[in-house]
């Protein structure tokens, strides 16, 4: 990949030039895509170290982890600062803004650091666990690895070089799960999930320096960085808040149910979102680029929306309630015994799964036309109205947690839909019209899924692989079947396969 010139970083992903209708169309497509089949491998990277892990450790090591993640993920934000999706978000930004910004990541990755060193004590207190402080400590490392990589990321992002940044994930993904799964077997415990962390955020960002073609030079401001940094400021405290209000549950369980009851919730939280996040990211990472050069034409930006929404739930959805209906299958066979107590709790947090699935339209629309002062406003809200939610479900143990969860995530998803629309082309309609089709589609699928599993019952049929085969055999027909007979379902069925035939076969 050639480097990016010198004094400017326009809107065009090689030339400098600005992107055309049709040249954004192509680079949306194929992009899409090769990020998509990038996290394809990594969801089965993932996915096999979880098998493996799964069998070589004890629940109690997730949920040491996930106690551990709390502090770490939460300085993760400020280490962001929302400077990498300025950087994506302007029409046009300069080297020497770039450097400017690279060098104030790398100050709070510092920063960082230091504090989650300084807290590691005050967790292991908190939660009456002394193996914390090592952990903590051992996760701190990563934070500054990780800062350093903000800035040469975003900019492959701004070229929408997404194949260049899949390979860098993949290969970064297959390191990080050969040493975690080697340390497990070796009898490491829990350090075998601190060992992953860090060598994945190592080799990522090595890895992506290597291919950037991007150095910074000595720290220098910057003019017109100010804006930038307010920018990136009220991303910053809308991600805090919701960060607050996601990892509230896992806290209050820790605190209240102890750490197996938490390394049950979080695999349980983990399983369902893994799929989720191997469509939404990629997608997101794409939309986000494209629409910002779409901000002001607003009837493109509907239409753009309304394409990449359509694709997304026209496979996220089906996921969702694919696992939800087959849920004791797939914990089975991904899991393996001693992890029944999943089951009711994935199924819970899939319903709230399936209203997460499109109100990421809402993260679209904030970040692309720059409205994150109003998306952190909301961000108050919505994450008062879920941390109440915690509250009032943990006397119910995990299973009130994920209830409360559920039934928030469904109160306040039609407000918030109509807060975000209010400054924005988008409207309730448009979001509609991108997800009934599917949503019909799977939630009927489901019912087939059902079905197909009374009729044939059995204990062995419960958790054997063939049965989850069948099951989802039967559900895929069902639900391209469904979508061929609802009005419009052949036409948007052929659009679909011809954007992923067009990337796959470019010459046809």
């Amino acid at each position: 990949m050639p480097p990016p010139p010198e004094h400017d970083h326009r809107t065009s992903s090689e030339t400098g030039e600005p992107v055309s209708r049709s040249e954004l169309k192509e680079q949306s497509v194929a992009g899409g895509l090769a990020s998509l089949s990038g996290q394809a491998a990594i969801f089965v990277l993932r996915f096999g170290a979880l098998l493996m892990l799964a069998r070589l450790l004890q629940p109690e090591d997730f949920g040491l982890m996930a106690m551990a993640v709390v502090v770490t993920s939460f300085l993760t934000l400020f280490r962001d600062l929302g400077l990498s999706d300025a950087t994506i978000q302007r029409p046009e930004i300069s080297d020497a803004q770039v450097n400017t910004l690279f060098w104030v990541n790398v100050g709070v990755g510092v920063l960082a650091t230091v504090i989650c060193a300084v807290a590691a004590p005050g967790l292991a207190w908190f939660y009456d666990d002394p193996r914390l402080v090592g952990v903590v400590l051992g996760l701190s490392g990563g934070l500054l690895i990780s800062a350093t990589r903000v800035q040469p990321q975003a900019l492959l992002k701004r070229r929408m070089a997404f194949r260049v940044i899949v390979r860098v994930e993949v290969a970064a993904h297959v390191v990080a799960v050969v040493a975690a799964v080697t340390a497990a077997f070796l009898g490491a415990g829990y350090w075998a999930l601190v060992i992953q962390y860090l060598i994945m955020e190592a080799t990522a960002t090595a890895f992506t320096f290597w291919v950037v073609q991007w150095t910074p030079s000595r720290p220098a401001w910057a003019e017109g960085v100010g804006d930038l940094l307010r920018f990136g400021g009220d991303l910053t405290g809308f991600h805090l808040v919701n960060y607050a209000a996601r990892n509230a549950d896992d806290i209050l369980i820790g605190r209240v149910l102890g750490a197996q009851a938490l390394g049950f919730y979080s695999n349980a939280y983990k399983l369902l979102l893994a799929p989720i996040r191997l469509i939404r990211r990629p997608v997101s990472n794409v939309v986000i680029p494209a629409l910002s050069r779409l901000q002001d034409d607003g009837e493109a930006f509907r239409r753009y929306v309304r394409s990449a929404l359509s694709r997304l739930v026209f496979i996220s959805m089906p996921i969702i309630t694919f696992t939800f209906a087959d849920a004791d299958r797939v914990v089975a066979v991904l899991l393996g015994p001693g992890w029944e107590a999943v089951v009711p709790i994935y199924r819970i947090l899939a319903v709230a799964a399936l209203a997460q699935s499109f109100n990421v339209v809402t993260g679209w629309s904030y970040t692309a036309l720059g409205e994150t002062r109003r998306w952190f406003r909301w961000g108050v809200i919505y994450s008062a109205f879920i941390t109440i939610s915690f509250v009032v479900g943990i006397p119910w143990g995990v299973h009130g947690v994920a209830a409360a969860y559920a039934a928030a995530t469904w109160l306040i998803l039609l407000p918030g839909l109509q807060y975000c629309f209010a400054a924005s082309p988008l409207t309730l309609m448009d979001v509609w019209r991108s997800i009934w089709r599917p949503l019909m589609a799977s939630t009927l699928s489901a019912v087939v899924v059902i079905l197909v599993s009374q009729a044939f019952g059995g204990a062995a049929w419960e958790e054997s692989l063939p049965g989850l085969a069948v099951n989802a055999s039967a559900f895929v027909i069902s639900y391209i079947g469904v979508l061929w007979l609802l009005p419009g379902g052949p036409l948007f069925l052929k659009h679909t396969f011809r954007l992923v035939t067009s990337y796959a076969f470019p010459d046809r």
